[in-house]
């Protein structure tokens, strides 16, 4: 249920720019607001704030626990919000300290090392029977949807050559493309590591779609795309059959009937 500002209704707030924040109807912090949280979370909380720019600089990540703090921070300074905002207020709030702090573990050639430190923490976790989840989804501006794209044509042509293939044929993109496609996005662009890519399977195929009009993206074809979803799941699961072998065997189904 989403909170208010004690007046009936929440505060107004402008829509992010970026993708899918933009989709989802996510609050765009300001730079003033992002200037205000840093000032008072320094202020207030010095000893957390000593540990949070640590974790980033050294590890690339940071905890639960540290998210849920900064978080409530966020919340006592500007309520009345749902919780997706200040949760994306929280990853709003370290991308701009990124910007102003350049943590070296965050950087694309650093990506294995911060992989390293997360997986060492992700066994301590498990250890002492505790998990841990992601702290957010990344966002993605238009220019670098672009960049993206542009840069999987010119380094990894035929993985957007399957990509746009499966996307037109059958409208979706099996595990092992989808997940070649996120691990580009740390190639590319500054990240931490508890923050999920996952969202470039929405943003991506967009942009993809705007430009090629993937024949199964019609509404027309919806119910045809959920059909073989079912089908491929049931052909992998149950009967062992990888998704290459499945696809080789639908095109030529499809060859077969277009003779």
């Amino acid at each position: 249920m989403t909170s208010t500002n004690g007046q009936g209704t929440p505060p107004a707030f402008n829509i992010r720019s970026t993708n899918p924040g933009r989709t989802f109807g996510i609050k765009e912090w300001s730079r003033e607001e992002l200037d205000a949280i840093r000032a008072s979370y320094k202020a207030q909380h010095p000893t957390a704030w000593r540990t949070y720019l640590e974790y980033e600089a050294e590890k690339g990540f940071i905890t639960n626990a540290m998210n849920t703090h900064l978080m409530a921070h966020i919340e006592n300074l500007f309520p009345g919000l749902h919780q997706k905002h200040y949760r994306a207020g929280a990853m709003d709030f370290r991308f701009a300290n990124y910007e102003a702090l350049q943590f070296p573990t965050w950087k694309p050639e650093n990506r294995e090392l911060r992989r390293e430190k997360i997986r060492a923490y992700l066994d301590e976790m498990h250890n002492q029977h505790q998990s841990a989840t992601v702290n957010g989804d990344l966002e993605f501006s238009d220019a670098q949807v672009d960049q993206l794209i542009t840069h999987l044509q010119t380094h990894l042509p035929e993985l957007w050559a399957r990509y746009c293939e499966l996307q037109n044929e059958i409208g979706f993109v099996d595990r092992q493309t989808s997940l070649e496609i996120k691990r580009q996005v740390s190639t590319l662009f500054p990240t931490p590591e508890d923050i999920s890519p996952s969202v470039v399977d929405i943003v991506l195929f967009d942009e993809a779609n705007r430009r090629y009009h993937f024949e199964m993206a019609k509404p027309e074809n919806q119910r045809r795309v959920s059909q073989l979803v079912r089908e491929q799941m049931t052909a992998e699961d149950q009967d062992d059959i990888p998704f290459d072998e499945w696809y080789r065997a639908f095109k030529a189904r499809k060859d077969n009937k277009a003779e």
